[in-house]
């Protein structure tokens, strides 16, 4: 805690008492959900490999609300592939990669349909398609992407079981 006393937090101490933790805290299941695109940003992975990372807001069928996090690495000619494979599912037709950080904006707000699987310790979100409409409110950023928000797993720059 920079710079903060238990003191100056002793005034919440009452308020804290009182508060309830209440809440669903778990993870979200397996299943096919509706989501929308809230966040999408550019950056680099701890060994500094590129990715776009995504934040997904579940809209339904069920967990509304809840938050899905997707990295999309771009480290190799299968990830590329892969990246490519989601854009498309988006709208996004693009000439070049390096096109992408000037049409992110693009991918906000956007409606879209996902799976989410689990395998052993891996969750990944796979794109399955566009669904027209969306909500407003999303937010592509440069910088501070992660920051206030619920913070995804690290990306392993490894080989991806799947």
């Amino acid at each position: 805690m920079d710079n903060v006393s238990p003191e100056e937090l002793g005034v919440w101490d009452e308020d804290f008492d009182k508060a309830e933790a209440g809440g669903d805290y778990s993870p979200t299941p397996d299943g096919t959900y509706t989501v929308s695109v809230e966040k999408v940003q550019l950056k680099r992975t701890k060994s500094d490999k590129p990715m776009l990372a995504w934040q997904l807001r579940i809209t339904g069928p069920t967990r509304a609300g809840a938050c899905l996090f997707k990295n999309s690495l771009i480290a190799n000619e299968q990830n590329v592939k892969f990246l490519k494979r989601d854009l498309v599912a988006c709208g996004m037709e693009l000439g070049k990669l390096s096109e992408l950080p000037g049409r992110l904006d693009e991918l906000l707000d956007l409606s879209l349909e996902v799976r989410k699987v689990t395998k052993g310790e891996y969750e990944n979100v796979y794109i399955q398609k566009r669904i027209e409409g969306g909500s407003p409110g999303g937010v592509a950023v440069d910088d501070g992407f992660f920051d206030g928000v619920e913070e995804p797993p690290p990306v392993d720059d490894g080989d991806f079981p799947f």
